[in-house]
């Protein structure tokens, strides 16, 4: 049904964390001659002792100090002992001289050491302007971000290598704008502990109570991006005159952003529309608040109606682990998947196998004798490769036809008409979206002619309710020109390609509106799953999710497929 992604992330992530709790957090050990190195806090080595701390928090710092350990061919006891004697020297307790016992910069000194009771007369800062915009405040923001996303921590590792600045010198300019402005923004801390207090538990690479609890930055909390208390997030300064909207740039900059925490190249992305735009990360964040702030997701298709109609079935795609017979459950089995496995019996896929089609698969779907057959090929293209999508078909229905079975109905999984999210969501703005979409479902007329049935699919991409709708009322309108049955496939989780929140099980309310909008604009529907969280393998079979006793209930309410206490879920 999809291409299942190998993605062992989640195991090295426990194995590197378990190295470095055995091996890397250790407290300080024997004593580590240091030779003739120059003790400083910047360079290579005082950032090892940054990395040491943060990789306590982060799998992503765990395996990279790991990495560095070999690289540069030192012990984790070097890099204790380079810690002591930077504290030693400049009288602070940062990285990794202890266990958590001693605050990123001491008691009451500055970064750089000496007694600084003005966090706006540091001797880090002199003369630089402090403000709540520009790459040093974005550098405080990000060292936050840091704190619980792995893409972050190693974007303000670059960060500070491309600026050649240190970790103080970020919570120093944090504190000074925190001072000027009246906010306990990005990393100056705000709750019980913070990264330059007397209290604080951590350094500054991210220990436990390194920095308190955020409040002024990435639009969480109650603190505007901006400085001072803005309660209300529709009220930000920042956004003065701003129209909040739950599209155009602005809102495309804030989905982006989120889905930067999770991919390289999003982030990528996002910085260069970003800059194009000339807006700060505290104005997207500001702006995402505000559009959480004005726009109840629960309030996109409340106002669906649903009224039973005659010959409407749920159809059963299930592949979960230790799944009870659900025959009894109102959704029908009366529909076979073929996979590309089972289509090519061990063969080249590059071309259809005729004999195993002929001798294999049409005496097995004889046997069955279903309704619905849904044919899932993903690697071919559908415009260029149509010829062998034909064979497969054609094969298929006159080898059950030749056997006298004129019911079993056939239909390609996605390809008629073309999945497409984009050109429907983003028409206003991007017309050759469109244009080029109409353009292919147009080719695909040659290939909806040699199917029963249309299967198009309707899975899950983003979170955005009122656009997944677009996107659903378009493709059944696309599909109905073949002028044959729609039947839909939807799935109950994120697609697994998105960023962050692929295969977690969508709210129940998104979920809700998808069964009633497809119930009305299709003829049937199929539902498909399932994949374990951000693995490769299917999901075990769980009925208290919310998705599966809603369906059930929507089944009993709208079609007429038996349910009854012989449905042991």
């Amino acid at each position: 049904m999809r291409f299942i992604r190998r993605a062992a992330v989640a195991a090295v992530s426990l194995l590197v964390c378990a190295y470095i709790s055995a091996i890397a957090i250790q407290p300080a050990l024997a004593a580590v001659d240091l030779g003739n190195v120059e003790i400083r806090n910047e360079g290579w080595r005082y950032n090892m002792t940054v990395i040491r701390e943060q990789a306590k928090t982060s799998a992503f710092k765990a395996q990279q100090y790991a990495d560095y350990l070999v690289k540069y061919k030192i012990t984790d006891e070097y890099v204790v002992a380079y810690a002591k004697a930077v504290a030693a020297k400049f009288g602070t307790g940062s990285s990794s001289t202890g266990n958590g016992s001693q605050t990123s910069t001491g008691s009451s000194s500055s970064a750089n050491g000496g007694t600084t009771t003005d966090p706006l007369a540091n001797p880090l800062l002199k003369g630089v302007e402090i403000r709540n915009e520009g790459w040093r405040y974005n550098m405080t923001v990000i060292r936050e971000q840091a704190k619980t996303s792995a893409f972050k921590a190693q974007q303000y590792a670059d960060y500070l290598a491309k600026y050649k600045i240190t970790d103080e010198y970020v919570v120093a300019y944090a504190k000074a704008v925190a001072a000027k402005f009246g906010t306990g923004g990005a990393s100056a801390g705000s709750g019980n502990q913070s990264s330059t207090g007397n209290s604080g538990s951590g350094s500054s690479g991210g220990n436990s109570g390194s920095s308190g609890s955020n409040t002024g930055t990435s639009g969480s909390g109650s603190g505007s991006g901006n400085g001072g208390a803005i309660t209300d997030p529709l009220a930000s300064p920042l956004l003065k005159g701003v129209e909040i909207r739950q599209d155009g740039w602005r809102y495309n900059l804030t989905v982006m952003k989120k889905l930067g925490e999770y991919s390289a190249s999003k982030r990528a992305d996002y910085i260069y529309y970003r800059d194009k735009n000339r807006v700060t990360d505290a104005f997207v964040d500001a702006y995402a608040a505000a559009v959480a702030a004005k726009f109840n997701p629960d309030d996109v298709g409340k106002d669906i109606k649903v009224t039973k109609k005659s010959g409407f079935v749920i159809y059963q795609g299930f592949r979960y682990h230790g799944m009870p017979n659900l025959s009894s459950c109102g959704l029908s089995t009366d529909i076979r998947i073929l996979y590309q496995d089972e289509l090519f019996g061990g063969a080249s896929k590059s071309t259809p196998n005729a004999s195993h089609l002929k001798n294999k698969v049409v005496p097995d779907l004889l046997k069955r004798n279903v309704t619905y057959v849904m044919i899932d090929i993903e690697h071919w293209n559908a415009v260029t490769e149509m010829d062998k999508l034909i064979t497969v078909v054609r094969t298929l229905k006159e080898g059950v036809r030749a056997a006298g079975n004129t019911k079993m109905q056939f239909g390609y999984y996605m390809l008629v008409p073309e999945r497409n999210y984009l050109a429907p969501t983003t028409r206003g703005n991007r017309p050759d979206r469109w244009d080029a979409w109409m353009a292919t479902n147009d080719k695909m007329r040659r290939l909806a002619a040699e199917v029963d049935v249309i299967f198009p699919s309707l899975y899950t991409p983003y979170e955005n309710r009122q656009d997944w709708l677009t996107y659903a009322r378009t493709n059944i309108a696309e599909a109905r020109k073949y002028n044959k049955p729609v039947i839909p496939v939807i799935w109950p989780q994120y697609h697994d390609t998105t960023p962050g929140i692929g295969t977690t099980y969508m709210p129940i309310k998104f979920w809700e509106i998808q069964m009633k909008e497809i119930y009305n604009l299709s003829d049937s529907m199929v539902i498909w799953g399932s994949v374990a969280f951000q693995s490769k393998g299917w999901d075990n079979w769980d009925k208290t999710r919310e998705w599966w006793p809603y369906t059930r209930k929507f089944a009993a309410d709208y079609t007429n497929v038996p349910q009854n206490s012989g449905c042991v879920d």
